[in-house]
């Protein structure tokens, strides 16, 4: 493919590509089709019923989100009574915001190649963290915005070291507003950021031994340290407010070496090393070349590097030293067990420094090494996959197995709330509003209670706050949007649907009606 002819094409065609995901999104924001799962009925639980001091404290259900990013959920979501979109649409903008983001970056690392420059947007856009937390009650989305934030915090270091003091005091000042603000809403910011300090005072030495008698020097150098100042300051604050408690939840990190196999706690260092390459793409072909074209570039850009003096460094160049850097602190902190591997969305915050390396080994090998057809190659390769990388993500969403079963049984666990609710009655559920449990379907219960059972209530124990691994029905239960605050209704659990008749003359006697649901069926009871 001759890409020199082929620029606009990739353009329209990766903005196509985009806008496709975008409507996805906004469908699944704004039409509930999309069940909430696992983490986000955790995470929603105590969006739902912790106030806002309490989410500065413990968390219940195995969960760990940054609090001024959970405050703000609160917030959102408390002003528009926990509906569906209110929980879907925040990190939907923020996606949108890291589209936008991105697409600026591109301009400012790549200006004189729009085709590999998208090849930089869509790795990011298609890796696996960004399609699937796109509308999530998660934080994942806020840190890849912010690990592109710190991108545009060097950039704009870096032109302060280039031009000296800024000229345009509102930029600067957004700047130090960023470097304040930003490390309270991602766990990952500060790793993402602490290749910044080592870029900008490397520079900062390489400017003024250039020239000794540079003016204003007292200047310059406050203007260059001063964000980095308030980074400092506010990182530290937020580790004694917040992220003291993620470092002292053992059970978090048990749970996901659980989840990944490794009670032992063994440290897979060799298999970290390939998985946080690999991760960036979907599929095992793709990670198969995510994890060889990742490596090969983490590598090559070293030894580029290693033979280009400091003081030659273009802004490329600078952005691949920060991509080495924090790729290599990423691995320290894997070998050092303070980061757990093999889990694309906790190192989330490298994919764009991978991009940056991958594309860049791309533009060398074409144009300094004399391969054009091998490097188009490649390129072409990656671009088809990110492009189906993102159809069949968003035709999936709708098409694994379980999601007829999913989807039914969170619509109709809505209209039974609804309906008890309006009725002013209670509510009598089985463990099928879970879905598939134990390989049983909820309105096949049932089928296994040859005898009636107890009907309980105040099912959430102490025991699934501390964070069992498998949740209650309860909680599923009243993390629906159609469970409200303040106006709740009592809700029982009962064994199955076979004997609702039995269950009902156990109800407290001034019940007259119930609504039993099994997460698929739902009918109104009376004694």
């Amino acid at each position: 493919m001759a890409f020199k002819d082929t620029g606009k094409v990739v353009k329209i065609a990766t903005i196509g590509i985009i806008i496709y995901l975008l409507c996805f999104g906004i469908a699944m924001a704004f039409f509930p089709v999309r069940p909430f799962w696992n983490d986000e009925w955790r995470l929603i639980y105590n969006l739902k019923f912790k106030n806002i001091s309490q989410l500065w404290g413990t968390l219940d259900l195995l969960q760990q989100c940054p609090r001024v990013y959970l405050t703000m959920l609160k917030k959102i979501n408390s002003s528009f009574d926990y509906s569906y979109t209110s929980m879907r649409l925040p990190a939907l903008i923020t996606s949108v915001a890291s589209i936008l983001f991105v697409f600026y970056l591109k301009r400012k690392i790549f200006p004189v190649s729009p085709v590999y420059g998208c090849l930089f947007v869509l790795i990011l856009i298609s890796s696996q963290t960004f399609t699937d937390y796109l509308v999530q009650v998660k934080q994942y989305e806020m840190e890849i915005f912010l690990c592109l934030l710190a991108l545009w915090q060097l950039m704009t270091l870096l032109e302060i070291c280039k031009e000296g003091p800024p000229g345009n005091k509102y930029k600067y000042l957004l700047l130090c507003f960023s470097f304040l603000a930003a490390p309270f809403f991602s766990y990952t910011y500060p790793i993402a950021v602490t290749p910044v300090f080592l870029i900008i005072i490397l520079n900062s030495v390489i400017s003024l031994k250039n020239d000794p008698l540079k003016k204003n020097k007292a200047q310059f150098l406050l203007s260059l340290y001063l964000p980095l100042a308030i980074v400092s300051v506010s990182i530290l604050i937020f580790y004694w407010i917040d992220v003291k408690q993620l470092m002292a939840d053992n059970r978090m990190y048990l749970s996901y070496r659980r989840m990944l196999g490794n009670e032992k706690g063994e440290n897979h260092f060799i298999e970290n090393f390939w998985k946080l390459f690999a991760l960036v793409g979907s599929g095992l072909l793709y990670e198969i070349i995510f994890g060889i074209l990742g490596i090969a570039s983490f590598f090559y850009g070293i030894y580029n590097l290693s033979r280009i003096k400091k003081r030659d460094y273009t802004t490329e160049d600078h952005f691949k030293l920060y991509g080495i850097l924090l790729l290599g602190l990423t691995l320290c902190l894997f070998l050092s067990g303070k980061l757990m591997g093999s889990v694309a969305r906790l190192t989330a915050f490298t994919v764009p420094s991978i991009s940056i390396l991958i594309v860049s080994f791309f533009r060398d090998l074409k144009e300094i090494y004399s391969f054009p057809k091998l490097a188009d190659t490649l390129a072409t390769i990656l671009f088809i996959g990110l492009f189906g990388n993102i159809i069949s993500t968003c035709i999936n969403t709708f098409t694994y197995p379980e999601y007829h079963d999913r989807i039914e049984t969170y619509w109709h666990i809505s209209q039974a709330l609804k309906q008890a609710r309006l009725s002013k009655i209670p509510i009598l559920f089985t463990d099928g509003v879970r879905g598939v449990t134990d390989g049983i379907h909820g309105n096949r219960i049932k089928e296994y209670a040859p005898v009636p059972g107890k009907v309980s209530s105040h099912t959430i124990t102490p025991e699934q706050i501390a964070g069992a691994d498998t949740l209650c029905a309860e909680v599923i239960l009243k993390v629906n949007p159609e469970y409200k605050v303040w106006d709740s209704i009592p809700v029982y659990l009962i064994p199955d649907m076979k004997w609702t008749d039995v269950y009902m003359n156990q109800l407290p006697v001034e019940f007259k009606s119930a609504i039993a649901t099994d997460g698929i069926n739902f009918i109104k009871l009376t004694r």
